[in-house]
């Protein structure tokens, strides 16, 4: 009798207030555990079918242009151990990361996280993780602006994946400066011994998934995975939303043609 009144409930608030898309607050699905509608996540995840590097997380140029090589390994040599990306930053994916900045964006933010879960699951390249960690927000930021879309987005991957979420794992040692509005030298310098494992955290052997919204030069996540190697962890992997990427004619680009055109040209 319980189960039965409350799907007679739940079927009465969906009609009465039908769900809307997170995205474009058009109609969607009921069912569609997303909270997006069927068109908003194919403009969303536009790179779904795109080859990204496991190493530093940038389009995979030898699928797209025939390179033998990633050129943006051969700069930097990241502590972390693998990457996985929903998708580059352009298009409506750079449109929704740039409002999940936002408090009341936080559907929006767990949409993404539902999307970055199933990819992180289709990645089978990437090792079983123990929990899952954020980069955090410098605690005066927190208290003036409130959360950052981040820390939903990370919520809805642990929950996804049924492992623990810890979000105070990492934090600040001081208030650093805004990386948007340095370059890629003064990044990894802004950073650099700036993030500490929280006291009572035993990382020793352990394989931890770190979470960010937006990766550009990858300082901030570098960062991360150092500190979390440095107290013993094993493997780190980082999940990025969006990330960034040197390719100024990305958007000219039709990579699902690409990919297709290639894979003819090797048959």
């Amino acid at each position: 009798m319980r189960h039965a009144l409350s799907n007679l409930m739940g079927a009465a608030v969906e009609l009465l207030f039908p769900p809307e898309c997170t995205f474009c607050g058009g109609q969607t699905e009921s069912q569609d555990h997303t909270g997006l509608c069927g068109e908003c996540i194919s403009e969303i995840c536009i790179d779904s079918d795109a080859e990204f590097c496991d190493h530093c997380g940038v389009l995979s140029l030898s699928t797209v242009l025939g390179l033998s090589k990633c050129p943006e390994c051969d700069k930097r040599n990241f502590r972390f151990d693998h990457i996985v990306p929903l998708g580059l930053f352009r298009s409506q994916l750079r449109e929704a990361m740039i409002r999940t900045k936002q408090f009341h964006e936080s559907p929006l933010a767990r949409s993404i996280g539902v999307l970055l879960a199933e990819r992180l699951q289709k990645k089978q390249t990437v090792q079983p993780v123990d929990f899952v960690v954020t980069i955090p927000k410098y605690w005066l930021r927190r208290v003036l602006k409130g959360s950052t879309g981040t820390a939903p987005i990370a919520e809805e991957i642990a929950k996804n994946l049924r492992i623990p979420y810890f979000p105070h794992a990492l934090h600040w040692k001081r208030n650093i400066r805004k990386q948007s509005l340095l370059s890629v030298t003064e990044r990894s310098r802004n950073v650099r011994g700036a993030l500490e494992l929280s006291r009572g955290f035993d990382v020793q052997d352990a394989s931890v998934l770190v979470v960010d919204d937006t990766m550009t030069t990858g300082a901030t996540c570098d960062e991360a995975a150092a500190v979390f190697k440095r107290h013993g962890a094993k493997y780190v992997a980082v999940a990025v939303a969006a990330r960034a990427s040197n390719l100024d004619t990305l958007d000219a680009i039709d990579l699902k043609s690409n990919l297709n055109q290639s894979a003819v040209g090797a048959m």
